[in-house]
């Protein structure tokens, strides 16, 4: 099965990397990749 990333879920996802990287770069670095790597 291949996932499709829509322009919105794609803004969410920046969103909430923004959001976390307020406090570490690393651990939202982190919660995207296991996001993305969950759809896969």
């Amino acid at each position: 099965m291949k996932i499709h990333w829509t322009d919105t879920a794609l803004d969410h996802l920046d969103a909430i990397h923004n959001y976390i990287a307020l406090d570490s770069v690393d651990y939202a670095e982190k919660v995207v990749d296991c996001l993305t790597r969950r759809s896969q």
